[in-house]
C-alpha cells in the first residue's frame, strides 16, 4: 500500500460533510482554545478535525455548542439523526421561499 493510500485510510472521514463543517467553523479559533472550550485534549480534537476519528454523538454536541454551530444539522450530517435530513432540507426550502 502506498503512503498516500495509508494517509487516506487513516483520515477516512476527511471528506465527510460533518468533518468539513467542523473544520470551517473552527478556522478562526486556535486548536488549543477550542480544545479548552470543549474539554478535549488538543490531540483528540485534532483527530476529529483531521478526519481520523468520528466524534461520538455527545462529543459532536459539545463541538457544536463550542463553535455555535446548529447541533441538529451537525448530528444529521454525521448520520446520527437519520430521517432528520429530509426535514431540514424541507425547512431550508421554506426559508428560501420566505426570503
Amino acid at each position: 500500500m502506498g503512503e498516500r493510500q495509508k494517509v487516506q485510510q487513516r483520515a477516512r472521514f476527511i471528506d465527510e460533510a460533518w468533518c468539513r463543517a467542523l473544520r470551517r467553523a473552527a478556522e478562526p479559533i486556535t486548536r488549543k482554545e477550542l480544545a479548552a472550550r470543549v474539554g478535549f485534549s488538543v490531540a483528540k480534537l485534532q483527530e476529529y478535525l483531521a478526519g481520523h476519528r468520528k466524534p461520538s454523538m455527545d462529543d459532536m454536541v459539545r463541538l457544536a455548542d463550542a463553535l455555535n454551530y446548529p447541533k441538529l444539522r451537525l448530528l444529521t450530517m454525521a448520520g446520527y439523526l437519520e430521517g432528520i435530513a429530509n426535514l431540514l432540507s424541507y425547512m431550508d426550502q421554506l426559508e428560501d421561499q420566505d426570503r
